[in-house]
C-alpha cells in the first residue's frame, strides 16, 4: 500500500514538473511576425504634389483660308474625335499662292476674294439649277473652280467656340476655326523638386490620390515636363521646382479642379529583386547589417548586404535565400531565442 502511494506521489510530482516546465518554456517563447523572402518586381518611384485643373482645350485650324460652306455644329454641342465641324471652300488656285512678309496682306486679301467669289459663283449657279449642290464629309475634294476641306474635331469634348455660325463666313487659317474643350477632362499640374526631376520622363505611369477623393486611385501618364525651372517661396524657404503635367485617366465626379493631389510617378521597374521590409534589417555595433532568420524554432543572426532602397524596403543582395523566414521588426529578439511565428507574409506584401 505504501509502495503504491509512493508511486502515485512520484507520478503526480513528475506530471506537475512537466506541466510547469512546459509552461515556463512556453512563456519564454517570443511571438513574432515572419516574412518569407521571395523574388519580386520592385518599382522606383517619385512622389510629388500638385493641383487638379481642367484639361486644356484643343484649337482646330483650317488648312487654308477660305469660306465656310456648311457648318455641322454650334457652340455648346458635344462632339466626338473625328466628327465634322465645318466644310470650307477655297478657290482652286488658292493653294498656288506664295506667302511672303512683303505681300502677305495682299495675298490674304486675294485668297479671301477668290474663295468668296467661288462660293458666290457656286450658290448663284445652285439657285438657277434644279439640282442641289454637292456636299461631302470627307477630308478634301475639288471641282474646276474650288476645293473643299472638312475640318474635324481632333478630340472628344464640347464646342467652346466656333468661327462661323452661317455659311459664307470667311475663315482665316491663322485663327482657330473652332475650339474643343475636353468634357470632364482633368489633369494635375505638378511642382517637382529639382533633385527629382532628372528621374521623370514623358510617358511614365502615375498613380493619383488625394484627400478630396480619398476613396479613389486614378492612373495616368506624365504628359509633359517644363523646359524651365522656377522659384517657389514656402514656409520653409525658397525652393527650385520644375512644372510637369500628369493626365488622369477616366476621372470620376469626385476629383475636382482645385483639389490638391499626390502623384506617385513610377520611374522604373526592377525584376527578380529580393526585398525585405526596412524594419527587418538591423545594424550591429560594428556597422554590419543583419537579419534574424528562423531556423527550427530559433532566431539566428545572419549578416546581409543591402542594395537599392524601394518603397517597400531594402534590396537584399546576399546573405539569405528564397523562402527563408525572416523576423520582421525583431525588437525583442536575441540570438538563439525561441520564437513562434504568429503570421507569415511575403516580402513586399502590404499589411
Amino acid at each position: 500500500m505504501k509502495k503504491t502511494v509512493m508511486l502515485l506521489s512520484f507520478t503526480a510530482i513528475l506530471i506537475a514538473a512537466i506541466l510547469i516546465s512546459g509552461q515556463i518554456i512556453k512563456n519564454t517563447m517570443i511571438k513574432v511576425t515572419a516574412v518569407k523572402a521571395i523574388a519580386s518586381t520592385a518599382e522606383d518611384t517619385v512622389t510629388c504634389t500638385g493641383k487638379v485643373e481642367t484639361m486644356d482645350g484643343s484649337n482646330v485650324y483650317a488648312p487654308d483660308s477660305g469660306v465656310a460652306e456648311k457648318i455641322y455644329v454650334k457652340e455648346g454641342d458635344k462632339v466626338k474625335a473625328g466628327q465634322p465641324i465645318m466644310d470650307i471652300s477655297y478657290a482652286a488656285s488658292a493653294s498656288s499662292y506664295s506667302y511672303s512678309s512683303s505681300s502677305s496682306s495682299i495675298t490674304s486679301y486675294n485668297n479671301a476674294y477668290d474663295a468668296y467669289a467661288a462660293y458666290l459663283g457656286r450658290t448663284q449657279s445652285s439657285s438657277s439649277s434644279s439640282s442641289s449642290s454637292p456636299s461631302s464629309t470627307s477630308s478634301d475634294y475639288s471641282d474646276n473652280s474650288r476645293k473643299i476641306s472638312t475640318v474635324k474635331a481632333p478630340i472628344s469634348g464640347i464646342v467652346e467656340s466656333i468661327a462661323a455660325t452661317t455659311a459664307g463666313t470667311y475663315i482665316n487659317s491663322n485663327k482657330p476655326a473652332a475650339t474643343i474643350q475636353n468634357e470632364n477632362g482633368v489633369q494635375v499640374r505638378l511642382s517637382v523638386d529639382e533633385s527629382q526631376i532628372a528621374d521623370l520622363k514623358a510617358g511614365q505611369k502615375v498613380q493619383v490620390t488625394g484627400v478630396g477623393f480619398k476613396n479613389s486611385v486614378y492612373s495616368g501618364l506624365i504628359e509633359s515636363i517644363s523646359t524651365e525651372a522656377k522659384q517657389l517661396v514656402s514656409t520653409t524657404g525658397q525652393e527650385t521646382v520644375v512644372e510637369a503635367i500628369a493626365s488622369v485617366k477616366n476621372p470620376g465626379a469626385d476629383i475636382k479642379p482645385g483639389f490638391t493631389a499626390k502623384v506617385k510617378v513610377i520611374t522604373s521597374h526592377n525584376n527578380n529583386v529580393m526585398i525585405l521590409p526596412y524594419e527587418a534589417v538591423r545594424e550591429d555595433s560594428n556597422g554590419n547589417e543583419f537579419v534574424y532568420r528562423i531556423i527550427g524554432n530559433r532566431a539566428k543572426k545572419t549578416l546581409v548586404t543591402t542594395g537599392r532602397e524601394f518603397d517597400s524596403g531594402f534590396e537584399i543582395k546576399n546573405g539569405i535565400k528564397i523562402n527563408d523566414l525572416i523576423i520582421d521588426n525583431p525588437d525583442d529578439v536575441n540570438e538563439n531565442a525561441i520564437v513562434i511565428p504568429t503570421s507569415v507574409k511575403s516580402a513586399g506584401e502590404t499589411q
